[in-house]
Formats: structure tokens, C-alpha cells, sequence
């Protein structure tokens, strides 16, 4: 019987080195953008509720300082399902098509933790519908939006983003309904 000499089976060692210094090399690149990111994340919150509305005196065709009372739900990225509440400053334009402005503060809570919580500080423009809303219309809107204070697991959060949607106004009824989607980030 002949002896034959075997090889030292390098190749193995050779894959798995291979293997190892790749997931490390993909862990330390996941580690260096988290690090780049920070904490802040995409937020985005999809919202439909109804408002009423008060001291909206007529002055020509403007109705200047409109009060809105929002009050709405939906779902909220970071937060789960939302109750939305406001209080909101519209000068309405009754000219067709034409734009006003939108203040005031909106805040999103945690339905099933209604101690975390975010506000927010809302400014933009508010279009009027065809025959500025006197017998209904959808109005769109955009808004700016900071946050300003947080609550609970969101105490001392920041972030700032976008909200667009449309308000139904019944300005004869002084109600209406509205939809609203944030597009933004939030730094719990």
C-alpha cells in the first residue's frame, strides 16, 4: 500500500475568513451611517377628523380670524394610532381659488399612551374652494410644521416637515371636515 500525502485543507479557512471579513466590514458601514443619521427618523401621520368653526366675521370678502377647532384621528409613524386635536387661525379669502393664511398648534397623541404626546407649531396657506366655501367645498391646505414640545416617551422631542390635505368647509353650517398628511422627521 502506497502512502499518499494529503494536502492541508486551507480552503476552508480561506471561505470563512472571507465570510467574516465581509459581515464585518457590512456591520462597521450600518454602524457608521446610524452614526451619520442620529436618532432622527422619517415621520409621516395620515389624519381625518372634523372642526368647528367660530368668530369668523365677514369683512368684504375676507373672513379674518377664523377659529378651527380640529379634532381627528389616524395613525402616526413612532406614535401608532393618533388623536388629533388644534386650535387653528384661518383668514379666509371668499374670492375662488384664491389663498389665505393657516396658523396655530396641532397636537398628536398616543391613543393607547395618552401621556406621549407631541406638539406642534403649524403655519401655511389655506385656498379657498369654488364660492370661498359658503355653500361647501374642498379647501387645500399646506402647512409648516416644528415641533415644539413633547410628553412622555417623546419629552424633549424635535422635528419639523410638511402638512398637506383639504378642509371641507360649511361656512352657513360653521363646521366642516378635513384630512390632513405630515411628511417630515421627528427626533424623539
Amino acid at each position: 500500500m502506497e502512502h499518499v500525502a494529503r494536502r492541508p485543507r486551507h480552503g476552508w479557512f480561506l471561505i470563512l475568513a472571507v465570510v467574516f471579513l465581509t459581515l464585518g466590514t457590512a456591520i462597521g458601514a450600518r454602524t457608521t451611517v446610524a452614526q451619520e443619521v442620529g436618532p432622527e427618523a422619517a415621520f409621516t401621520a395620515v389624519h381625518r377628523g372634523e372642526f368647528a368653526l367660530s368668530n369668523c366675521p365677514l369683512l368684504g370678502v375676507l373672513r379674518t380670524s377664523c377659529k378651527l377647532a380640529l379634532n381627528g384621528s389616524g395613525r402616526a409613524s413612532l406614535l401608532g394610532d393618533t388623536i388629533e386635536t388644534g386650535n387653528l387661525t384661518a383668514n379666509l379669502n371668499l374670492l375662488p381659488l384664491e389663498c389665505g393664511e393657516l396658523r396655530g398648534v396641532i397636537r398628536l397623541t398616543q391613543r393607547d399612551a395618552p401621556d406621549n404626546s407631541i406638539t406642534t407649531v403649524v403655519n401655511g396657506q389655506i385656498c379657498a374652494p369654488l364660492l370661498g366655501g359658503i355653500l361647501g367645498g374642498n379647501a387645500p391646505f399646506t402647512l409648516n410644521y416644528r415641533v415644539i414640545n413633547g410628553t412622555g416617551a417623546f419629552a424633549g422631542a424635535t422635528g419639523t416637515g410638511t402638512i398637506r390635505g383639504t378642509a371641507n368647509f360649511n361656512l352657513l353650517s360653521a363646521n366642516g371636515s378635513y384630512s390632513d398628511l405630515w411628511r417630515g422627521n421627528l427626533i424623539p
